[in-house]
């Protein structure tokens, strides 16, 4: 017995020592990448605003040629006349298990429509559930159309039972436009039957940072990527279902006293979100698509945003005043927030700031996304209510991770009642085990943190040359270096740096700095 619960205790610590820091590294690495794209995009435009100038309008003779389906076209047809029903998603994904592709005609028309659809909902969509209806929640997908099939094996839209795909649909996995067609396909066929959630990765930036763009621009071309992004402007920010239960993609807003309706009324469906936010929806649609559950906060509840700058900075060496102001501009994420982390762009929840919204607001359960979890699904408030759930359900994340996919649904029995603390939660692969998981789990997070250590060895060496004199440092000071510079509470480095392999000297003291040197460009060993 005190074997097994040994074992049990260790295969606890090895998760919270792996797989938390696993999801902070790369939850960090996607808020450094909308910041370098945010400024990306900021000197773009200017640079295409000078060179527009004195061009004329080019048309698009590829997007034309794609209008007309050839008679000899081996793929699916698609009926202008017939409406896109449940027997056209099924036929649509069947071709995509066959590796083929919808006609640039047919793929614009399911965009077209869809927005539309779009159009009618609001930005938390009200859902009430029928007698014995049932409501299915998925979570991430990042591009993995392999889960989105079994997902509607297991569950399939129709006029009683509702399908909420809570954001991220898109993005990391390589079948984002199977992924992203099917859905809208679905959402076409039963406009008041599923619902699709706006996600941090249904973002421009985003789609330029983790491959979505390359994936559309490789079948389609930029005009048809231009289309899906106008689309996802006009996404739900969320869902109430019968009044009791909140599902977003992230997280609550980190303003105290915002309702549902506040959240209801949010004024910026069908334009982008734009950062630096600025006006109150905007802060709170920024919180809905990045603000994570966690134990360690990077800003406190109900915390207001430091005074941006009135103006832009001098223009540095001789860069043009106009395109250092553009920078400046694009730059001011950074300064919205009041913590020093890599991660500005997030606020970071626990179970008390859960608890007080979901009072302020009469509701009974938080249903969240956007964290990998073992699982695929996590119960992270106590057994009373409220209740806060996180499903995800890309399944084996990209070879890297071998978590389990999940969906969880919500019953309404025959007298009307639903049990909001016990839903029925599905999962996929039945073969992996826990230390399979672990295992893997171990060797991408120790890749992941050697990748980080290269990305800041100039700060490491800095620290180093003025804090310590000698190579070797002792292992307190070595956690504190590592906090100092990576930023972030919720990795436990105290563990990590044992699986690090970094030399010792004949005192135990650790060569942090040969093993610095070490570091190769393109490899890590």
């Amino acid at each position: 017995f005190f074997r097994a619960l040994s074992m049990q205790t260790q295969e606890r610590k090895d998760e919270e020592t792996f797989c938390v820091t696993w999801r902070e590294l790369v939850s960090n690495e996607e808020a450094d990448a909308f910041k370098l794209g945010q400024q990306l995009n900021a000197l773009g435009d200017l640079v295409q605003q000078k060179l527009s100038k004195n061009s004329t309008p080019r048309v698009n003779s590829r997007r034309l040629d794609r209008r007309n389906v050839p008679p000899d076209w081996y793929g699916l047809k698609l009926s202008d006349d017939k409406p896109i029903s449940m027997h056209t998603v099924n036929k649509i994904m069947k071709e995509y298990s066959a590796d083929r592709f919808l006609h640039y005609k047919y793929a614009e028309r399911i965009v077209l429509e869809a927005t539309k659809v779009f159009k009618k909902d609001k930005s938390i969509n009200v859902i009430k559930m029928v007698n014995k209806g049932k409501v299915t929640i998925v979570g991430d997908l990042l591009g993995q159309f392999h889960d989105l099939k079994k997902i509607l094996r297991l569950r399939e839209p129709s006029l009683t039972d509702t399908l909420i795909f809570n954001g991220n649909m898109v993005n990391r996995g390589n079948q984002g436009v199977q992924v992203l067609l099917t859905i809208y396909a679905l959402k076409i066929a039963f406009p008041n039957n599923v619902f699709v959630h706006r996600g941090s990765h249904e973002q421009l930036v985003m789609n330029k940072c983790y491959g979505f763009l390359q994936q559309v621009v490789s079948i389609y071309d930029m005009n048809f990527f231009q289309l899906v992004q106008k689309s996802f402007d006009w996404l739900s920010h969320g869902s109430v279902i019968n009044k009791k239960a909140l599902v977003v993609p992230s997280g609550i807003p980190r303003i105290t006293d915002v309702t549902i309706n506040d959240l209801t009324s949010l004024n910026l469906r069908g334009k982008p979100l734009v950062y630096p936010t600025v006006t109150r929806h905007e802060i709170i649609a920024s919180d809905l698509l990045w603000s994570e559950f966690g134990d360690s906060k990077l800003i406190s509840y109900g915390s207001k945003r430091t005074p941006l700058p009135s103006a832009a900075p001098k223009s540095p060496l001789n860069v043009p005043k106009s395109m250092a102001t553009a920078l400046a501009n694009s730059t001011k994420l950074e300064q919205r927030n009041t913590t020093t982390t890599s991660a500005t762009l997030k606020f970071r929840f626990d179970m008390e700031d859960a608890a007080q919204f979901m009072k302020t607001n009469d509701l009974k359960v938080l249903v969240i996304s956007h964290s990998v979890n073992d699982h695929g699904f996590r119960k992270l408030s106590e057994e009373r209510s409220p209740y806060v759930y996180s499903v995800f359900s890309a399944s084996c994340l990209l070879d890297t991770i071998w978590n389990k996919g999940a969906v969880i649904t919500f019953e309404q029995n025959e007298s009307g009642a639903v049990e909001w603390g016990s839903p029925k939660v599905r999962t996929w692969p039945d073969n992996i085990n826990k230390s399979q998981y672990l295992t893997k789990c171990q060797t991408a997070t120790i890749s992941l943190v050697k990748e980080v250590l290269y990305k800041h060895r100039a700060k490491f060496y800095t620290e180093l040359e003025r804090k310590y004199r000698y190579s070797s440092i002792i292992r307190s000071d070595l956690i504190k270096l590592l906090y100092h510079v990576i930023q972030n509470q919720q990795i436990n480095w105290n563990n990590i740096i044992d699986h690090l392999n970094i030399d010792t000297d004949n005192k135990g003291n650790y060569k942090f700095r040969e093993y610095l040197d070490r570091f190769q460009i393109g490899s890590k060993k």
